[in-house]
């Protein structure tokens, strides 16, 4: 009896193991990439991003090595891998998170594209660039792919507390410069000719919400330059 058990679990550890190795070859055999879809991506293209992934048409899906995907979608500074979907039998959807340009760094030598966290997307030499442009920062690092290094800490929250400010979306469009030469008294222009002193990077979305007002009012009254002060975060003022 205690044979004839003995010989029925060997018999089902083999039929087991078959079924497994029948498994992983129908797997190998017929789970390929006919289809690579892109998820997250804004102005840069799905075919773009589908090459950089490495991903190959026709390759095994569970033959792909996600920590490459990870490095070769990474090495773009304008991307970042978010991971991938196995839709079987036969697609991969490759998910990314696309970052923004929101400022053009001024320095001396060259300039920097930055996104809303501070990360630097890339070195130009132009300044005429459909963004914040920022001026005034000393000290800083600025490597393509890598966070903005400033000089202090604080210039670093500070910028980045502002351009992250979801309100600031709404301010951007009529902001043209941001000097940072002083971190306690930014200073902000206007497309349209107003200085705005907007003090330390603090109740950032009071002072916006306080700046746009001031410029719907001023505007209402035909006057587009002067100076709007915002440095409470209570009140906004103006003077010629």
């Amino acid at each position: 009896m205690e044979y004839q058990e003995k010989r029925s679990g060997i018999g089902m550890l083999i039929f087991i193991f078959i079924l497994m190795m029948a498994l992983l070859f129908i797997g190998w055999r017929y789970f390929r990439v006919s289809k690579i879809e892109v998820e997250g991506n804004i102005n840069i293209s799905s075919d773009y991003i589908t090459k950089l992934s490495g991903i190959k048409k026709d390759q095994n899906l569970f033959d792909i090595d996600t920590d490459k995907v990870r490095s070769y979608i990474n090495s773009d500074p304008y991307l970042e891998y978010y991971g991938i979907k196995r839709l079987f039998p036969s697609t991969v959807r490759v998910e990314v998170y696309e970052r923004i340009p929101a400022a053009l760094l001024i320095g001396k030598e060259s300039n920097y594209v930055l996104d809303n966290q501070g990360n630097v997307l890339e070195s130009i030499n132009k300044v005429n660039y459909s963004v914040l442009i920022i001026t005034g920062l000393t000290g800083f690092t600025a490597v393509p792919g890598e966070s903005l290094t400033t000089a202090t800490p604080y210039q670093y929250d500070a910028l980045t507390a502002i351009l992250k400010d979801v309100k600031f979306n709404d301010l951007s469009s009529v902001v043209t410069e941001m000097n940072m030469s002083d971190i306690n008294n930014i200073i902000m222009r206007t497309d349209v000719g107003f200085t705005i002193e907007f003090g330390q990077a603090e109740k950032v979305s009071d002072k916006i919400i306080w700046i746009n007002k001031a410029i719907e009012e001023l505007t209402a009254k035909n006057i587009s330059a002067g100076t709007i002060n915002v440095v409470s975060g209570k009140s906004a003022s103006y003077s010629e």
